[in-house]
This record gives structure tokens, sequence and C-alpha cells, in this order.
């Protein structure tokens, strides 16, 4: 097989949560990187909302 005609091998991303999503948006370039960062941003969005619910249960309670 010729040199160059296989994809490179993309990277194994062990990390979870916003963070770890924006990380891997960082390093990966392209629409790649878009999609990343856009699924970081919504389980930033995510995790933001459940904490202001819980905090709500908590203040109602």
């Amino acid at each position: 097989m010729a040199m160059g005609s296989q994809p490179p091998p993309e990277k194994a991303y062990q990390v979870s949560g916003a963070r770890g999503s924006a990380q891997a948006a960082a390093e990966m370039p392209g629409m790649a990187s878009v999609a990343l960062r856009q699924h970081a941003l919504q389980v930033a969005r995510r995790t933001v909302d459940q904490r202001i619910a819980a905090e709500v249960k908590q203040w109602a309670a």
C-alpha cells in the first residue's frame, strides 16, 4: 500500500463532561471541533440547569 493512503488514526479521548469535550475540540481541526464545541456547550448548559434546579428545590423545601 502506498504511504498516505490510510487516514490517520483518531485519538481516543478518555475525558468526560464539558471540559473534556472542549479539550477535545481544541485539539481537533475542522468540523469535528465545531461539533465537539457545540456538544461541550450543551453539556455545560445541562450541568448549570441541573445545579439551578437542585438549588431551587432546596430553597423551596
